[in-house]
């Protein structure tokens, strides 16, 4: 995906017709047949490409695939979820529906054509995991069987993040003569290469020029009968015989069993796979052992970069799927710059962020505070062992990692020997030769717990720290910054400053006579603050690979065999950790990803070092 132009794109433009039919102005076309909206789309998608026969193939493990490429108002995706709740699946079959869409249509439109169908049970399931208009993709699990990623913005940009294959396509964008990019041969192109052997492609358009360019590229063509008054649809098959996609079951071991490790554990296991997560120490959670709260909250620049739309999108995948104590977020502006940088943000994204003065401040925190404040209300806190859930750990140093004969093979410190096919290192600051490359950076961090059930803000308070909320008789002061500093040692100058940092809120009488716990954490950091989520290169590959002649340079794909990396979370771990760990279980498990991966890739720094522009990852 391209770098963004904006945080949020604009909502559909839809007016209603006397029909009840919604109708799109910025196309002049309608969302479906004034004859029945849901009959068109059973008979031209669902029928069209035979789910239910195909479905009836599928054994555990299985999964099915979709592509539509105009989302609009989710007909298609809504009638494909009530077809696949109609029966009992296999265990762990699963159906991913990937589906584009430039122009969301507003919530309040999605309620009123609500009221036109029987499809109450499936939109609920829909709608309260429906996304802000953020560019890039969206990842909704629905159930455990079920996950919509919903691509927002221009299909052009977004199709090459789109890695993977699918069984069927839904061409469902407005008629060709409305909005010719739609139909393209370069769009048509870009789908035929995601089709698995004998994925069937269905639209209402019986268009010419669309059969023959699905016939160039090597799809079987062939007219049904269309929906209504329309004589003709277009069906296209890929060649080769159908069967269904099985996910192969892997052997896994986890390398560190903090917060990352734990939560791509959670991912993995999930999807079948067998895990071990080992680790030296005692207790799990690695950096956050000591830390009682956590923030959770996208990192915002003050315009759209790549990097904080990957930030606002994750913090959004957070809020679908995991548990949050949800007092809203309150950041001090005590400087002109910041002002400016927040008064930037608010103009963008109205309604998911505010601006308020000292007074309004200091009524919702419960603390009096002399600044003007940016406000999250969204966001909040999280106790890190209630993110990371319940996992068992194998503990044990590693002290070797070798591969041979297809296998990773693991020696620890007491002598035992781990074999697995693939090997996921989550050692933050605690490095192992493989992940050298990186140069990872340690951030020590110290952070106070105050024993008090009367000291604290209402809502998390952010200005050069943070303080939370009070939660079981205590509250979080964190937290220091020190780089390439991993001493555990408590430090008073540490305490002091962090005890400082109240100083404007709070009595010093008061304070004097709190109990205080300190904790320190080494988190891992890297130069540009984005962590690595990848699989892990041959790092000698990689390197000869730099110096070759940009015309010799057609694609790095050296990579490890089964070796791969969630490092350099830095202090933003809660809130990127549970979508890195997705992005990455897909990734192991060959599911389609549909995700621009750059940002998190091992091999960036190199490149940008060698000054190369990473390409396209091959398809798989």
């Amino acid at each position: 995906m391209k770098s963004p132009d904006t945080y949020l794109l604009p909502y559909a433009r839809v007016s209603w017709q006397a029909s009840d039919a919604p109708f799109a102005q910025d196309y002049d076309d309608v969302y479906w047949s004034s004859e029945g909206g849901l009959a068109e789309k059973q008979h031209v998608f669902i029928s069209s490409c035979q789910l239910e026969s195909r479905w009836e193939e599928l054994t555990p493990g299985n999964r099915f695939t979709i592509l539509e490429t105009g989302f609009g108002f989710g007909l298609n995706f809504l009638l494909t979820l009530q077809a696949w709740h109609s029966k009992p699946r296999p265990p762990n079959t699963r159906l991913d529906y990937f589906a584009f869409e430039k122009h969301l249509v507003n919530p309040h439109d999605l309620m009123k054509m609500a009221a036109s169908f029987s499809l109450d049970a499936e939109l609920k399931l829909f709608i309260d995991q429906y996304p802000m208009p953020v560019p890039g993709n969206h990842t909704l699990w629905l159930d455990d069987s079920i996950c919509l990623h919903l691509m927002i913005g221009d299909i052009h940009d977004q199709i090459h993040d789109l890695d993977g294959k699918v069984d069927a396509v839904f061409l469902d964008g407005f008629s060709p003569d409305r909005n010719e990019d739609m139909w393209g041969d370069d769009l048509v192109q870009k789908l035929a290469q995601r089709l698995r052997p004998g994925a069937r492609v269905a639209t209402y358009s019986a268009a010419g020029a669309l059969r023959r360019r699905l016939t160039s590229y090597g799809l079987v063509t062939k007219k049904l009968t269309g929906f209504g008054k329309k004589r003709h649809m277009l069906m296209a098959e890929q060649a080769g015989e159908w069967e269904p996609d099985k996910a192969k079951k892997q052997t896994i071991v986890i390398v560190g069993a903090g917060l990352s490790g734990l939560l791509c554990a959670t991912a993995l296991i999930k999807r079948g796979h067998q895990v071990t997560v080992i680790d030296q120490h005692a207790e799990p959670l690695g950096a956050l052992r000591q830390i009682h709260q956590i923030a959770i909250y996208p990192k915002l620049s003050k315009s759209p970069q790549p990097y904080s739309n990957f930030y606002l999108r994750a913090y959004l995948y957070y809020l679908r799927h995991c548990p949050l104590n949800a007092c809203g977020r309150i950041e001090l502006l005590d400087t002109e710059e910041k002002c400016l940088y927040a008064a930037a943000l608010v103009e963008q994204m109205p309604g998911f962020l505010e601006l308020i003065d000292a007074s309004t401040a200091s009524a919702r925190l419960s603390i009096k505070v002399d600044h003007p404040a940016l406000v999250m209300s969204g966001a909040g806190w999280i106790k890190p062992n209630q993110l990371a859930g319940e996992q068992a750990v194998l503990r044990s140093k590693v002290t070797a990692i070798s591969y041979a004969q297809g296998s990773w093979n693991i020696e620890t410190s007491e002598g035992s020997k781990l074999t697995a096919t693939t090997v996921i290192l989550a050692t933050g600051n605690e490095s192992l030769s493989q992940l050298a490359p990186l140069e990872l950076m340690s951030l020590r961090g110290q952070s106070l717990r105050l024993h008090s059930s009367e000291i604290g803000p209402k809502a998390v308070l952010s200005r050069d720290k943070t303080w939370f909320p009070i939660a079981d008789g205590e509250s979080t002061v964190s937290a220091t910054y020190d780089r390439f500093d991993d001493d555990l040692s408590i430090r008073l100058q540490d305490t002091q400053s962090l005890l400082g940092s109240l100083d404007p809120y709070l009595p010093e009488l008061l304070l004097e006579a709190t109990d205080n716990t300190g904790g320190v954490g080494i988190r891992s950091a890297t130069r540009d603050r984005m962590p690595v989520v990848d699989q892990l290169p041959d790092w000698q590959k990689l390197e000869l690979y730099c110096q070759l002649p940009p015309i010799q340079r057609t694609g790095f794909d050296g990579h490890a065999p089964g070796l791969y990396c969630a490092v350099g979370f830095g202090s933003h771990g809660g809130t990127l950790g549970p979508y890195c760990a997705e992005l990455l279980a897909r990734n192991i498990s060959g599911d389609p990803v549909g995700e621009d991966l750059q940002q998190i890739s091992s091999s960036r720094f190199k490149f940008r070092d060698a000054g190369i522009k990473p390409r396209q990852k091959l398809e798989r």
